[in-house]
């Protein structure tokens, strides 16, 4: 496998603190960003005592060798990803349901007033961005260990409802949740319908993900993707980072065939009629390790500073946090310990994560466990730090580039609760 991490004189943006080289470096577990809803009961997508298999179909029409699980209908699609009308028949539906989910939320926000609602004050509900993975592990490691339980809480882990994540914590359905800063940067950047939502915690400490394609594509770099098909999913926020890499590079993008592609297998994906994929390389390019696959991979943190983005981040109903500070500390410190062991025992918290949900490859697990282990801290003084630097540097390229409402800045994440 041959990975590339390009250095390049391009840099359009004239802040001198998204100038700066970014130091060691991270990979994310596989990508979540929302995700619909998997029909399930009550009890299997509101509490931690379901068995994540319960997501599944009967495995016996499963690929052996395939480290990706089969769900009841295919796999879902990261809501926030999807086109607003995906075709003509279903475009006034989606409208309808939009429009009533607008409706359903903004009552929501106003009888909560933003600050978890009732629920008990040492019960914490957290959702997730996605199906468990080793993106979790931390949380479920304080969960097994019982280290939520010495500091007085229980904990709720959700799955992510249709709206994805941040939806629902800024309604006050969750305390904290799994999300990322490049789909935090819409929802808090604008002067109205702002979700009460922070940033507490980088559950990685690098950007994860980057551009993946077969060796055999010549792919090695971003001008290398004129006149090749790249799964696109269609969103501003793609379209915009693909541009300006290919350009910097002195590349044509008009070339770029973008092609509408919202698969969750990418492996299979560059197999079949797409040349490359947007990917987070400890699942996906773990698993093209595994099923010895040999890759290209550019890095998007090391081609400039500002796309060494947090994602993901933990976030928490900012409301919540104000009324609720030392039960708020005492979650946090229970997580980082859990972060902490999953750094130091990688072996032992990956049997932990398929205890919680057994249902994922274990091999790819193992694999992706050992992979994070050192990167879930990787160079911040602590567990769960953000830079201001890096996270005011990204958000400032988005605003330059017309995908926030207003330049927020450094604005948006606490360290303040970190232990």
């Amino acid at each position: 496998m041959k990975i590339i991490e390009m250095e390049t004189n391009y840099s359009p943006i004239p802040h001198a603190e998204a100038q700066r080289r970014r130091g060691a470096k991270g990979r994310r577990g596989f990508g979540g960003l929302g995700i619909r809803d998997w029909g399930l009961g009550d009890r299997d997508r509101y509490s931690d005592d379901y068995s994540a298999s319960d997501l599944y179909s009967d495995t016996s029409d499963r690929d052996p060798h395939s480290p990706f699980p089969t769900p009841h209908s295919p796999q879902p699609t990261p809501h926030f990803l999807l086109p607003l009308f995906p075709s003509a028949s279903s475009a006034p539906l989606r409208l309808c349901v939009r429009s009533f989910r607008t409706i359903v939320f903004t009552l929501c926000m106003a009888f909560i007033g933003c600050s978890g609602g009732k629920n008990p004050r040492n019960h914490i509900r957290v959702v997730l961005d996605w199906t468990p993975n080793t993106n979790h592990t931390g949380m479920y490691a304080a969960l097994e260990k019982g280290w939520f339980a010495e500091e007085g809480l229980t904990l709720e882990i959700i799955q992510p409802p249709e709206d994805g994540a941040l939806v629902l914590v800024g309604s006050g359905g969750a305390e904290f949740g799994f999300d990322f800063q490049e789909t935090m940067g819409p929802a808090i950047a604008k002067d109205r319908g702002t979700l009460p939502v922070t940033a507490v915690a980088a559950v990685i400490g690098h950007n994860t993900s980057g551009i993946m394609s077969l060796a055999n594509g010549g792919i090695s770099r971003p001008r290398d993707l004129a006149g090749k098909r790249f799964a696109s999913w269609e969103t501003p926020l793609v379209t915009a980072i693909i541009e300006h890499i290919v350009a910097n590079d002195g590349g044509d993008f008009g070339e770029v065939k973008m092609i509408p592609n919202f698969a969750t297998d990418a492996i299979s994906a560059l197999q079949t009629d797409i040349d490359a994929i947007w990917v987070y390389y400890a699942w996906d390019g773990i698993a093209a390790e595994i099923n010895g696959i040999d890759v290209n991979y550019i890095d998007f943190g090391s081609l400039y500073d500002y796309f060494d983005f947090y994602t993901p981040v933990l976030t928490a109903n900012t409301g919540w946090l104000k009324a609720n500070e030392e039960t708020a500390r005492r979650f946090m410190r229970a997580l980082s310990r859990g972060y902490d062991f999953a750094a130091e025992n990688p072996a032992e918290s990956g049997e932990i994560l398929l205890k919680h949900a057994p249902e994922l490859n274990r091999e790819l697990v193992m694999r992706s466990q050992e992979y994070l282990a050192p990167r879930y801290r990787d160079d911040a003084p602590r567990w769960g730090e953000i830079d201001g630097r890096r996270w005011g540097a990204f958000y400032r390229w988005m605003f330059e580039h017309g995908l926030l409402e207003k330049n927020i800045d450094e604005g948006g994440f606490t360290n303040e609760f970190l232990p």
